[in-house]
């Protein structure tokens, strides 16, 4: 309770009594956003000044930039998910007014209109983190749950030093959707160790939806939705434009690279085009001790995209595809041969291994293989609203490798013990309403087909399953009030087959989903917004049947048959402040789950099989309350001098159990502050920023009092250093940044990370980023 106390505290004494500002750095610009065509204001969308994302517009679409330093030039882009990107570049001394007018995307409606919302994509009463591009191009070459990491709220549950899999608000797994350029990403997501199929590359820009409001992308998903949009296809006539990256980090000696290239050609202006592709290799990484073997990675990825709409016409169409290809080294030191090396290795974490640097990868390891496949077409009827049909197709294949070939075969013989096979195809059909009144209204309808088929050693059975949806969002405005509600209705079937420990079997599952949320901006200054919604989610077929080892996480897991839907009870109270030099962000949630499912150790208990031996996990359901806050803020102390902070507290509680709840995010801590140099003629740079940031991580202090194999590990800070800068050549521009994490190499173990029942985690690293737009 102090430190919420100290955080509120301090955000009333910045907006109490603000420092006085630079003599020549006080001229406004006031915009206004509006739709070009039905000149309909648009609020909330996202204004960024020289790729720093610092405003919103208010309900009437007005926003004001302050403190605009004369003769500086400034590059001014507004962005609205369904409408093209506006960029502006102005010099504040006689600019001080400026009208937006919004062109609607030939892509349409990105992620987010695809899936339900309104033509105001996601409501004003969702709570939405985003990472923009400037923030993502800091950190090209990580995985995507990594990079979220960056976000307030976002954890990772690690799987040793490459496999991250994002955790919102203390929940993971199938409780996460993540769409794809508006397509629910359908990989094998059951398992802690299988990372979103996604090239990070490829990402121009990532929202979070938090909590309650992501209800309107399906009633299975009550931790949040994250959706990786692409960047807008160009608008102009240009016959080719694009991008190319190259990053190198020393630990792991990981080197990648991307190049994206599209255009729109004079002949055939109607077409617009685009393709990327990106290739990514690395080796054994390094804690401030040792090697941890075999845990090299490699990578590539390639997609696609076609647009189609005549100039002045009602419809238009888009066909996507993308293809994503990955092998990645099991930690060697986590898979052991008898009970009595586990117990000693349990025992006795800090030994030393005596490893050395390599890019082969042996067995154990997984490799995996996305493809997908999406066509779209909308079509705007005047005066009513517009339809949208989108179908798409998805395959996704996943083999393990043991760490031991079975006995008595060929030396060359190298096929995977597990074998997973995924296929889905769904269909979404969407009607955006034209306002009514205050009103704005939308319906949908959704469909999916998924199948699931394994080979090798038994883990899960096959099944075949069908998933029907319906749903209806209202958004009601009047003057600072926004309001909202959505309803929803999902059934689900499921045909288990090959089952080696249960009769084959059909079920079925339906629920209903309900949302809803307020918006009030008191004035120029404070923004509030309440949600409250109720999901549910049906047990997935490993929480049901899952019995054997699960060579990606090292370990022995069991499912349990008779487990039964997860209905969830969400809410949430978030303020905004925008006064002065000060952004900032304060959220408080709690979220009760009825039949929360849960993997919960065994410990001391572990399993001989003829594979090795093996820590035992079980899915287990309980009645759990998930509570927390989010804050983040940003103020800038000078006109050079930045302060930025980000926490994030959960607390979870097994009410069943009278106990903690095992893998509970630990307290987090994020600081930085930069300082961003002049623009300097003579050297042709741009946006130069130099900053220092420090995390600390407190130890998870709320534990199960039983079960786990190892208590949880010690608090730890970590420093980290980056510098950044801009080069303009002629219409070109070579962006190059450097960065250090763990600089003092410092030796720790993250509570989120399955590994550390065996090594410590990854010591120092330094990177080094090219961007040449052109």
């Amino acid at each position: 309770m102090r430190k919420i106390l100290f955080v509120v505290g301090f955000i009333l004494l910045v907006v109490i009594k603000s420092q006085a500002q630079t003599p020549n750095c006080e001229q406004v610009l006031r915009l206004k956003i509006k739709e070009a065509q039905s000149q309909t204001l648009l609020p909330n969308a996202f204004i960024s000044l020289n790729n720093k994302n610092i405003a919103v517009s208010d309900l009437n679409g007005n926003a004001q930039i302050q403190h605009l330093c004369l003769s500086k030039r400034y590059t001014l882009e507004i962005s609205f998910v369904g409408y093209l990107s506006q960029q502006i570049t102005f010099l504040p001394d006689t600019l001080h007014e400026l009208q937006i007018a919004m062109q609607p995307d030939i892509r349409s409606l990105k992620a987010v209109e695809v899936s339900t919302s309104t033509l105001h994509q996601n409501a004003p009463t969702d709570h939405i983190s985003v990472l923009e591009k400037e923030t993502l191009d800091q950190q090209r070459g990580l995985s995507l749950g990594q990079m979220l990491k960056a976000v307030t709220g976002v954890n990772a549950l690690q799987t040793g030093p490459s496999i991250f899999k994002p955790v919102i608000h203390g929940l993971y797994g199938n409780r996460v959707a993540i769409e794809q350029n508006g397509v629910r990403q359908e990989g094998q997501q059951w398992g802690t160790e299988h990372a979103p199929e996604i090239d990070a590359f490829a990402a121009s820009r990532i929202s979070v939806v938090k909590g309650a409001g992501s209800v309107r992308y399906g009633a299975d998903a009550p931790g949040g939705v994250i959706l990786v949009e692409p960047a807008p296809l160009p608008q102009q006539p240009i016959a080719i434009t694009g991008e190319a990256n190259a990053v190198g980090i020393t630990n792991g000696r990981v080197g990648a690279t991307a190049l994206r290239l599209e255009g729109r050609l004079p002949q055939y202006q109607s077409l617009a085009w685009r393709v990327q592709g990106s290739i990514k290799r690395g080796g054994n990484v390094q804690t401030p001790k040792y090697y941890l073997d075999n845990t090299g990675l490699s990578e590539a990825a390639l997609s696609a995209t076609a647009a189609w709409q005549k100039p002045n016409t009602n419809f238009g169409t888009e066909v996507f595809y993308s293809y994503y290809h990955t092998k990645l080294g099991i930690f060697s030191g986590s898979h052991i041969g008898n009970l009595t090396d586990l117990e000693n290795a349990l025992a006795r974490p800090d030994s030393t291994f005596d490893y050395s640097f390599s890019y082969k990868i042996n067995r154990p390891y997984q490799q995996i293989d996305h493809h997908l496949l999406k066509a779209k077409a909308f079509w705007i009827f005047p005066r009513k609203g517009k339809l949208i049909w989108q179908i798409a197709a998805q395959s996704n294949s996943r083999l393990e490798y043991d760490l031991h070939k079975p006995r008595g075969v060929p030396a060359s013989y190298n096929k995977p013990e597990l074998s997973f096979y995924l296929n889905t195809q769904n269909t979404n059909l969407t009607f955006d309403f034209e306002p009514i009144g205050r009103w704005t209204l939308a319906t949908g309808l959704t469909a999916q087909h998924q199948s699931n088929y394994t080979k090798g050693l038994f883990l899960i059975p096959d099944y075949d399953g069908i998933n029907a949806g319906g749903f209806f969002t209202a958004l009601w405005e009047k003057d600072r009030l926004q309001a909202e509600l959505g309803v929803r209705a999902d059934a689900r079937s499921l045909q288990v087959t090959n089952n080696k420990y249960a009769a084959d079997s059909s079920l079925f599952f339906g629920g209903w989903a309900a949302a809803t949320g307020l918006n009030y901006q008191l004035n120029d200054v404070f923004r509030f917004s309440v949600q409250s919604a109720s999901t549910w989610r049906a047990p997935s077929v490993n929480e049901l049947y899952s019995r054997g080892v699960h060579h990606g996480t090292a370990s022995y897991e069991e499912g349990k048959a008779d487990m039964q839907p997860e209905r969830a009870w969400n809410s949430s109270i978030t303020t905004q402040i925008n006064h002065d030099k000060l952004l900032a962000e304060i959220s408080f949630y709690a979220n009760y789950i009825h039949q929360y499912i849960y993997l919960q150790p065994q410990a001391p208990q572990t399993v001989l099989t003829v594979r090795g031996a093996f820590p035992f996990f079980k899915y287990q359901q309980a009645n759990v309350w998930f509570r927390g806050m989010d804050f983040s803020a940003e103020y800038h102390l000078t006109e050079r001098w930045h302060l930025s902070s980000k926490i994030s507290l959960v607390r979870a509680y097994n009410m069943t159990a009278a106990d903690y709840l095992v893998f509970t995010p630990a307290d987090r801590y994020q600081h930085e502050i930069s300082y961003h140099l002049p623009s300097l003629k003579l050297l042709h740079t741009q946006e130069t920023v130099l900053g220092i940031n420090v995390t600390y991580v407190d130890k998870q202090w709320r534990t199960p009092a039983t079960g786990d194999y190892a208590a949880a590990p010690a608090a730890y800070t970590l420093y980290g250093l980056r510098a950044s800068t801009q080069w303009a050549v002629g219409k070109q521009t070579l962006g190059v940044s450097l960065s250090a994490d763990n600089v003092l190499n410092k030796l720790y173990r993250d509570y989120l990370n399955r590994f550390r029942y065996y090594a410590y985690d990854v010591g120092r690293s330094v990177s080094l980023r090219l961007k040449w737009t052109f």
